[in-house]
């Protein structure tokens, strides 16, 4: 809106927020007085509209067609995926381009708390770095967190009050509590992938008889919301793919308030750097990203690069189990190269660590590649 008020000038902007209390009762017919009352106060006849939470207006997107088609220039927000809706979509009839918009990137970040992306650090900027990366990894990355006197106070309050209760309320659920459980089912195995059937078993046995039908509905209602992403196994049928699937948190931040887990919330944020990254918000799907589970297992498989992904907290843990787990977090990559070798082959096979580390000895002619959680978010490279 600045750059716009700075080229054309602030009569020229039509802002409207569609939250505010006043114009809760509005609807499609009233949208023309909005034009209508602003001309009056700029004389301005074509201005730059921007209307902020718009879906709340039922029937807001045949006035944005006919907005279009008047060859006005109209940035619309909302916070939620009824936004593209198939019939929304067919309204629209093409003359919209869509723009997902994320909580900060590690580098946005670091730019909204005055910090600079560098490259060479002195010791003291080394250590500053791994402070703002240990808080960014715990407390995400939502704007409103940066000023915050009480992040953690502040991230409940999102969580409890617009996404659950705004899932609940909009959709209309019976059973907040079940929503609420389901979701700490799922922070607690973000690192694995579960049927529906199986959730649905879980949530039975803490809180009564549930379904596998009400579990996806809830699903795919904070999907909705945009609180949780899934990737599907890139072999297996249709029904086996969409039914069995890894779940994720939009933010770290989110997900901490569920699981303190280390190896959680790195496998989380290595998922959503990805998801920033290939997500297609235009066709509401993604299909680059997909997780492999056959023989073995690797957490993230990007198809456009052929390039296979472990998310490891670290490759050196204490504990005799972990130490296992590690194995075959190398193993899953080598299974998948060798069975992919005669078809379309792994170009890159990549091990993520919340530091940098070395590959420990027995495999270090795998050709796999290890890299920093740091470097991910901050070039990305893959």
């Amino acid at each position: 809106m600045k750059e716009m008020a700075d080229r054309y000038g602030w009569d020229h902007i039509l802002y409207m927020n569609f939250e505010d209390e006043r114009l809760l009762t509005m609807e499609a017919s009233d949208l023309n007085t909005v034009l209508e009352v602003h001309a009056e106060m700029t004389s301005c006849e074509r201005p730059i509209c921007f209307f902020d939470e718009i879906q709340n207006v039922p029937g807001w997107e045949k006035f944005a067609r006919r907005l279009a088609d008047a060859k006005y220039q109209v940035y619309i927000t909302g916070s939620n995926a009824r936004m593209l809706s198939s019939e929304i979509a067919t309204t629209l009839g093409g003359r919209y381009i869509v723009k997902m918009v994320y909580p900060y990137s590690f580098p946005e970040y670091l730019g909204a708390n005055g910090e600079k992306k560098q490259k060479t650090r002195s010791t003291r900027e080394r250590s500053a770095m791994a402070k703002w990366k240990a808080s960014y990894f715990k407390q995400g990355g939502f704007p409103a967190l940066v000023q915050s006197p009480d992040p953690t106070a502040l991230l409940s309050t999102m969580y409890q009050n617009i996404y659950l209760g705004d899932i609940a309320a909009r959709n209309g659920l019976q059973n907040p509590a079940l929503l609420r459980l389901l979701m700490r089912t799922l922070a607690e195995r973000v690192k694995d992938s579960v049927s529906f059937r199986r959730l649905a078993g879980l949530l039975t046995s803490a809180s009564g008889r549930t379904t596998a039908s009400t579990v996806i509905k809830y699903i795919e209602h904070a999907k909705e919301s945009y609180l949780i992403f899934s990737l599907s196994n890139m072999i297996g049928s249709l029904e086996e793919r969409k039914g069995n699937q890894k779940y994720y948190f939009i933010d770290n931040g989110i997900l901490s308030l569920l699981t303190g887990s280390k190896a959680a919330l790195h496998e989380n944020m290595v998922a959503v750097q990805l998801f920033r990254k290939y997500y297609s918000a235009a066709e509401m799907e993604q299909d680059h990203i997909y997780y492999y589970k056959k023989n073995g297992e690797v957490d993230f498989f990007i198809t456009d690069t052929r390039t296979a992904v472990q998310a490891c907290y670290t490759m050196y843990p204490e504990d005799a189990e972990q130490k296992s787990a590690v194995e075959r977090e190398v193993n899953g990559l080598i299974k998948l190269r060798d069975a992919l070798q005669d078809k379309d082959p792994v170009r890159r096979m990549v091990i993520v660590t919340y530091e940098k580390e070395q590959l420990p000895d027995p495999w270090k002619d795998t050709g796999i590649e290890m890299m920093g959680l740091s470097e991910l978010l901050l070039e990305n490279d893959l």
